[in-house]
């Protein structure tokens, strides 16, 4: 090998790193592109959660011990993902219940309990992982506003029975 070989060798191994070196730092901006939407995404959720798990125990630690269908530190596996599309159900249930027992004992009439808006959000939210691009996101929708009508009518009963 003559020096000209070698030197053009050279360059071409520089020009491979170079090329090595764009490919890695796209592989690293997107890997930090997709660690901050998993964060954002995350805390996107995780806080509306708390405040609603926050509601839920106030509204289940509002009723009587006796007329209570779930421990008010129950609610908080919600914070489990996945499984909170199967706990909702329970949430829900046991909360409506608790609130029309509580009113039941306290001589109070109500409107309804919730559990029929409360049922569809249960109902919705798990339909929502269904992988099927536009309909999930639709059902999605219905999902959020289905839960803040619900979530809106249990702090309301619990006001409307036990005051502020």
């Amino acid at each position: 090998m003559d020096l000209t070989s070698l030197t053009s060798l050279s360059l071409h191994a520089q020009q491979a790193a170079l090329a090595m070196s764009e490919e890695e730092a796209m592989a690293g901006a997107l890997a930090g592109v997709l660690v901050i939407g998993i964060v954002v995404g995350l805390a996107v959720w995780l806080i509306p959660t708390i405040f609603y798990c926050l509601s839920m125990s106030k509204c289940l630690r509002s009723v009587p011990e006796g007329q209570r269908k779930l421990s008010p530190g129950l609610v908080w596996l919600l914070l489990i993902p996945l499984f909170n599309l199967v706990w909702n159900f329970f949430v829900v249930a046991r909360v409506s219940g608790s609130l029309e027992a509580g009113a039941k004992s306290a001589g109070k009439a109500i409107d309804g309990n919730g559990w029929g808006v409360g049922l569809t959000f249960c109902i919705l939210s798990a339909c929502s992982i269904l992988p099927i691009p536009l309909i999930n996101f639709l059902v999605a929708v219905g999902a959020l506003v289905c839960w803040i009508i619900w979530w809106i009518k249990a702090v309301g009963l619990r006001k409307h029975i036990y005051g502020a």
